[in-house]
């Protein structure tokens, strides 16, 4: 009785097995882009993240972009010019990373002290998130810190 039923059981498993692993989505070896934060709560607040993200393939050969959006919500209801203001990161290094400019063509201050949002992509390895990570984002106002906060993953 049992060898009887014991090659119709087989076939059964193993076209349940063939199912199975032609109907599964195959993983795609893709990178994972590197990811971290600027969380500000003190003085102002907002949040900027900076991805490293792959880009389109050139003679076999990768090229790796950078992209940098967040937006403040909150403490800039004193002064709403933003040429009065200067973003950039000192990294662990002691290296500049200047937004600045980025920022007084891309952002406006509403007077509830908001700003609009910002998103930039970076091909140059000063913005990848290597170079950043640990590095500190320091907002000026008028030559004063107005606040900074420390990137981490």
């Amino acid at each position: 009785m049992i060898s009887r039923k014991l090659p119709f059981l087989v076939t059964v498993a193993l076209f349940c097995m063939i199912f199975i692993g032609l109907t599964q989505t195959a993983s795609l070896n893709k990178r994972q882009g590197d990811i971290c934060f600027a969380d500000f709560a003190d003085g102002i607040d907002g949040l900027y993240t900076f991805t490293d993200f792959g880009g389109p393939f050139k003679l076999k050969k990768r090229s790796i972009m950078h992209r940098v959006n967040g937006q403040f919500t909150k403490g800039f209801e004193k002064d709403t010019d933003i040429n009065n203001y200067e973003f950039f990161i000192m990294t662990k290094e002691g290296r500049k990373v200047d937004f600045t400019e980025d920022f007084k063509e891309n952002v406006k201050i509403f007077p509830a002290g908001g700003t609009t949002p910002f998103q930039k992509v970076y091909k140059d390895d000063d913005h990848s998130v290597n170079n950043l990570i640990g590095g500190k984002f320091v907002v000026n106002h008028n030559g004063k810190k107005l606040a900074s906060t420390i990137l981490h993953f």
